[in-house]
């Protein structure tokens, strides 16, 4: 899933590695450092997003595992991502969401957006 957030200068925003502006690219344990420091920090957003998801939503989380076991996305960030998108569509308020692909986010939209949700998918099962 790809999420394209923009800020008000019309630049996209991602929760992607950005060099610390105190690191400097000529010193290589400089830039080791910052990378393991946005590491540990992704690494604890994403046990805190599991934990808010797993009080607020148990129902996505036990969803986001069926996927797992089923072969489907599996990666341990995708629960950054799943708490970005309740906070978007509890910040923005969409009137209608269409979707391009079903996953958990799907079920994820389906419960904060009953009613609001149109899927493609490119798979008839």
């Amino acid at each position: 899933m790809t999420l394209f957030i923009y800020n008000e200068n019309q630049q996209v925003v991602d929760n992607c590695f950005l060099p610390s502006p105190t690191a400097r690219p000529d010193n290589p344990l400089s830039l080791k450092l910052t990378y393991k420091f946005y590491r540990i920090r992704k690494t604890v957003r994403t046990g805190l997003a599991y934990l808010y998801l797993l009080i607020f939503y148990p129902s996505i989380v036990r969803i986001q595992y069926q996927f797992r076991k089923d072969g489907g996305f599996a990666g341990p960030f995708q629960w950054l991502r799943l708490e970005d998108l309740v906070r978007l569509v509890k910040k923005f308020r969409p009137t209608s969401i269409l979707e391009c692909g079903s996953g958990t986010s799907t079920a994820l939209f389906a419960i904060l957006c009953p009613g609001r949700l149109t899927v493609l998918e490119h798979i008839e099962e």
